[in-house]
């Protein structure tokens, strides 16, 4: 081979290297529209009630559960995942079980409003059905009074139910949407967030000889960062009296 050639050679060598190399270089380049990697986020804090004569009980060992509600960062147009959400789901339970127990209690009012009716009637017959339906009717509207606390205590209990269900029956599309820890014995929690944004908080748990429930509304957890809450008022809690 000539020495021409070998230069016409070298030189074609030299820019297949050179043109190699620059593909590679922008092929290891991130490409513009590429999604950032997200950091996960953490929301943490502590659970407790004061009493009426104002001591701390912690919630210890409490179960403190996120459901997630969006992504304040994506787009509502854009934002498929946050379309029938955990907590929007909560949302609809938590409606469905304060409405059922809204109606309920309406009908044992309308049955007391129309005894006390009766038993004013100028018939005699309606006289008679009143005095049998009155007490029976007072009864039921005391016995109502007297479970108050209980009662708000499962209407949280079932949407929570039914919540969980929800989440896992659609476990493989959705599962990422709830997330759950346990308190320490001081109520203190930690949890960490690997998908940010708006999750709706509820604490179920023991504080003192109060079963209660906390209802911590929307908290935004940010990438990287820490999100501190306190829940100090529980939504309901009713005392044990130890019947």
């Amino acid at each position: 081979m000539g020495t021409r050639q070998l230069n016409k050679y070298f030189s074609g060598f030299a820019l297949w290297l050179f043109l190699a190399g620059a593909t590679s270089l922008l092929g290891g380049q991130a490409k513009p529209n590429a999604k950032p990697e997200v950091k996960p986020g953490v929301v943490s804090g502590r659970v407790f009630l004061i009493t009426q004569a104002g001591d701390i009980k912690p919630a210890r060992m409490a179960d403190v559960k996120l459901f997630y509600a969006s992504d304040p960062s994506i787009p509502i147009a854009e934002a498929e995942k946050d379309k029938n959400s955990a907590a929007d789901e909560w949302f609809v339970e938590i409606s469905k079980t304060l409405s059922a127990d809204y109606e309920e209690g309406k009908k044992v009012r309308q049955a007391l409003d129309e005894a006390q009716q009766e038993s004013k009637s100028a018939d005699k017959h309606e006289r008679r059905e009143a005095a049998k339906n009155l007490p029976i009717a007072e009864a039921n509207l005391h016995s109502r009074v007297e479970s108050e606390c209980p009662r708000k205590l499962h209407v949280y209990h079932s949407a929570l139910t039914e919540t969980l269900k929800w989440v896992s029956a659609n476990i493989q599309e959705k599962g990422w949407q709830y997330i759950s820890e346990q308190a320490d014995e001081d109520g203190h929690f930690s949890m960490k967030v690997p998908n940010p944004g708006k999750y709706v908080l509820i604490v179920t748990g023991r504080a003192g000889l109060n079963d209660a429930v906390w209802d911590g509304g929307v908290v935004i957890i940010n990438p990287g960062e820490e999100t501190t809450v306190k829940l100090a008022s529980p939504a309901v809690a009713c005392l044990e009296t130890g019947d």
